[in-house]
């Protein structure tokens, strides 16, 4: 009877000593796999931020593209999806327009365009600045995502004056986009100076005074 007592302990005690061994090897294999995990996902966003320098470097805007999506106004959930997602076009394209709708409007006023508006705030040639920015920029990425854009840059100030002017202008230019994309093909007939006229003669647009 002692000696079936014995070897059962003892069959127990192996048992045992094998749940044990099987399952620190279980969790050294866990942590093994995690520790990968993290070391890959180290690498990728390691590579992305390279990537982001390069990036900025090759389009001569010096800009890296947190900073970037900072000055957007985008709302942290859209910024973290982008970074997932590795879609930064759309963050040249957005630097590319705003910087193409400056230089037009300065143009513009130095053609005679803005009289009301020569320091192009809240006037008529912020108006413009605004709808061609909208223009050139749904050409560029659609007009869904130019919205997302444009309505993110408002975000947290949408109720003042300023952003209800901005935020309707940037939906003229949105729409006249709309309106012309049988004619608005390419990047170079978005930026045209035929473009710009039929953004001047808009009705529609808003600034100080003027609608708002």
């Amino acid at each position: 009877m002692k000696r079936g007592i014995a070897g059962f302990t003892i069959a127990f005690a192996c048992v045992a000593a094998l749940l044990v061994m099987s399952t620190e090897a279980m969790a050294s294999q866990g942590l093994a796999i995690r520790s990968a995990r993290d070391s890959s996902v180290a690498a990728l966003r390691a590579q992305d931020l390279a990537a982001s320098a390069q990036s900025a470097a090759a389009d001569g805007s010096g800009i890296i593209r947190g900073t970037v999506l900072d000055y957007a106004g985008l709302p942290p959930a859209k910024a973290y999806v982008m970074w997932l997602a590795g879609d930064w076009s759309q963050v040249r394209h957005w630097k590319h327009s705003a910087d193409f709708a400056w230089e037009r409007v300065r143009q513009a006023r130095d053609k005679g365009w803005f009289p009301d508006d020569p320091k192009l705030a809240n006037g008529s040639g912020d108006a413009f600045r605004h709808a061609t920015w909208n223009l050139v920029l749904s050409q560029r990425i659609g007009v869904g995502d130019c919205k997302i854009w444009t309505d993110a840059h408002e975000s947290g100030h949408e109720t003042t004056r300023a952003s209800r002017m901005d935020l309707h202008n940037n939906q003229v230019g949105r729409q006249l986009y709309s309106k012309l994309t049988s004619v608005i093909t390419s990047h170079e007939t978005a930026e045209s100076w035929w473009t710009s006229e039929q953004i001047h003669k808009d009705t529609r647009l808003w600034w100080f005074g003027h609608g708002v």
